[in-house]
């Protein structure tokens, strides 16, 4: 018998009562709270629905793993695994002491055309040719970031531009260096490195994920590094960072907003005394603090996007603008890679609270104490109703819905109160192990599960096209979080997503940020 089996048959043999303390103390008193404001209390077939319909070991909040865990007998404890302590099982299901020793794989020489490879679309060989006629220029001397949004197509476009650079520029000798400030986006980088080579590369190449174990001087190719591993080996000046400096040739930064972090600007700005740097992000600023903007433009000094010259040169404008631009008119790029086909068509939705309180969590901001505020939001009962209620529909009409909680207790909730519903559903944290979030993000993908419910995890690093619905519940104070969040929904069919997808936003969004060509454009005034 496996581990939910054991506990679905203990929770059956139980009393009403026992039954009902149960998922009582598992729902908590928001839980509780919650199912209060009408009235839907726990009767006796909904206790019987829940235990016979919800497999609690995917339920990794803490609390309710050891709640389950004190239901065994030492007896069951031994027989499904091998121990007895409660400690020592706690670690062992929730994967906290989990160790992924898999190393990554060096590609010591990748070979080319081994496999067909999807050309780049129209916009994307627009902006690759205006990419590296500057990077090849003598006299070009700035530094450039690539401003495209979520779902265009960033990286794809940026591949064919190293493989460019490395043959024509490099002539296949020195170093590419790709800085991304997560694992999840390195690992994704080099995979799509590597599958852009075989089909775009002419001979083999050298593509690593850095390791100081295997680092050679010898090195010949592309390698792929956190910002904080540079900023590292920055401070300890180590012999390999300076090797890296020697020998390197390009320099890309993913995210590349993330270069406004001041420990992580002085070995890049170092960096590029001698190499030209290439900057890729959806929104070329971090907080829209001028101070901030400063940090960044002091590395980047030239912005390419898709924009008025982007979309002259696709015909993408009225037949009037054959000859001369109108200053009157308005071009929203967004809308026009929409009508493409490359992102989809967000169908808008707010949910209002009745007993919303806006005038609390206003003060609440207004000391900048914004972590108090989605505290605030993620207890209150009837916002949480309202989620749970719109939950059960977007369920119910089989949409593939990614979720934005306000935090990792409200993540949890959330899924308690689907549990409660019969409603399966996933959480992936911060402090989901690994191997467990990779499995959770992969069933995900292949429509296993309808509802994925996350905190402050899947807003980078994370591409799934078959997304149908994005339900923000966090208040957002950042524009790049929110562009963040919109974008896991934004990939069109042109891009293997949908043509459309559901956006729905409490509208406690604290910035409200209504509409996505104005949120991709919301950095350009610091750039002009």
């Amino acid at each position: 018998m496996d581990y939910s089996s054991a506990l679905q048959k203990k929770l059956r043999e139980m009393t009403y009562s026992s039954k009902f303390d149960f998922i009582s103390d598992i729902l908590g008193e928001i839980g509780i709270s919650v199912l209060d404001v009408e009235g839907d209390f726990l009767n006796k077939s909904k206790i019987e629905k829940i235990i016979d319909n919800t497999d609690f070991s995917v339920i990794l909040d803490p609390f309710v793993v050891k709640k389950v865990l004190g239901l065994l007998s030492c007896d069951e404890k031994m027989e499904l695994f091998g121990m007895t302590n409660i400690h020592d099982i706690f670690s062992k299901v929730i994967n906290k002491k989990e160790v992924d020793n898999k190393k990554e794989i060096v590609v010591s020489r990748l070979d080319s055309r081994e496999k067909r490879f999807f050309e780049l679309l129209d916009y994307q060989v627009i902006i690759k040719n205006r990419v590296l006629r500057l990077l090849k220029s003598e006299r070009f001397k700035e530094n450039i970031i690539v401003h495209m949004p979520t779902g265009s197509g960033k990286t794809k476009t940026t591949m064919h531009i190293l493989i460019d650079y490395w043959l024509d520029k490099c002539k296949t000798q020195g170093l590419i260096l790709w800085l991304a400030h997560s694992k999840e986006l390195i690992q994704q980088a080099y995979e799509s490195f590597n599958s852009s080579w075989k089909s775009l590369g002419v001979g083999s190449i050298e593509s690593s994920i850095y390791s100081d174990d295997d680092w050679s001087h010898s090195y010949n190719g592309i390698i792929f590094m956190t910002y904080q591993k540079l900023s590292s080996m920055y401070r300890k000046s180590s012999g390999n960072y300076n090797d890296i400096i020697e020998k390197c040739k390009l320099v890309v930064t993913d995210e590349a907003h993330f270069v406004g972090a001041k420990e992580w600007t002085k070995p890049i700005k170092e960096i590029s005394k001698k190499s030209p740097v290439l900057g890729l992000t959806a929104t070329p600023g971090r907080t829209g603090d001028l101070e901030n903007i400063k940090e960044i433009k002091e590395v980047f000094g030239k912005v390419i996007s898709i924009d008025m010259k982007t979309a002259y040169m696709l015909s993408m404008l009225p037949l009037e603008f054959s000859d001369t631009f109108d200053e009157n008119y308005t071009f929203e790029p967004i809308t026009e890679l929409q009508n493409l086909g490359v992102l989809a068509v967000l169908e808008r939705e707010k949910l209002i609270v009745e007993n919303y309180k806006p005038d609390v969590y206003q003060a609440l901001l207004e000391v900048n104490n914004y972590e108090s505020t989605l505290r605030e939001l993620s207890r209150d009962p009837f916002r949480n109703n309202l989620i749970l209620k719109r939950l059960i529909d977007v369920y119910n009409e089989e949409l593939q819905t990614i979720v934005f909680a306000c935090s990792n207790s409200h993540a949890y909730l959330l899924q308690k109160l689907l549990m409660v519903e019969g409603i399966k559903s996933e959480v992936v944290t911060s402090d989901t192990p690994k191997n467990k979030r990779r499995s959770i993000i992969e069933r995900f993908k292949n429509s296993e599960y309808k509802i994925l419910i996350n905190n402050r995890v899947l807003t980078t690093g994370f591409d799934s096209p078959n997304i149908e619905c994005v339900f923000i519940t966090k208040a957002s104070d950042s524009v790049i979080t929110y562009s963040q969040m919109i974008g896991r929904g934004l990939r069109g069919p042109a891009m293997g997503g949908n043509k459309t997808c559901r956006l729905i936003d409490v509208v406690d969004n604290i910035k409200n940020f209504d509409n996505e060509n104005t949120i991709f454009k919301h950095f350009n005034k610091y750039w002009r």
